[in-house]
């Protein structure tokens, strides 16, 4: 029986093509997902036609699936500074992103670099994440940031209801 070697698989004409065809799905038996070894394996073969085939984000997802936090915040920062270099602000694509590196920043104790990302989304989406803000801010020992926080937002939900109360024209059913 004759076998390839792994480096006559990685000379191989079309093998990026072919990993990237076999890490495409969404699905996969027993939640293993092969895009965690094969993209790795077709970026050090040829990372342009890699990164043609597979975004990072798909690689970013699976990592942050498996719970790989450290290593998914670069790919997540690749695509993120993708879609933003190309003026992409579509919120369906770069919130998820921005939170799920928010997510893995805050999983690997880096809860400066959470924070930006939470008040990026904050400032630029307008996407309250209070509750999260003020638990990273416990995290990092501030509880004096992480209560006013938290009172802030109990306040401005208390406000809510009170307004809703007027607008219907007396007490809420």
């Amino acid at each position: 029986m004759d076998y390839f070697t792994l480096k006559e698989i990685k000379q191989s004409e079309g093998i990026v093509d072919a990993l990237m065809s076999l890490s495409s799905r969404y699905d996969y038996h027993n939640n293993y997902n092969p895009i965690l070894k094969l993209y790795p394996i077709a970026l050090e073969i040829d990372s342009v036609r890699a990164m043609e085939l597979l975004s990072p984000d798909k690689y970013a997802d699976a990592l942050y699936e498996a719970k790989r936090y450290q290593e998914c915040i670069k790919p997540y920062s690749i695509s993120i500074q993708k879609d933003i270099d190309f003026c992409v602000r579509v919120v369906n694509f770069i919130v998820p992103k921005v939170y799920s590196r928010a997510n893995a920043y805050f999983y690997t104790g880096d809860y400066k670099s959470s924070l930006k990302d939470l008040n990026y989304l904050k400032k630029e989406f307008d996407i309250q994440l209070n509750d999260q803000m003020a638990l990273t801010y416990q995290f990092m020992g501030d509880h004096v940031k992480a209560d006013s926080i938290f009172h802030a937002s109990a306040s401005e939900f208390l406000e809510k209801i009170e307004s809703k109360k007027i607008v219907n024209g007396g007490p809420m059913n």
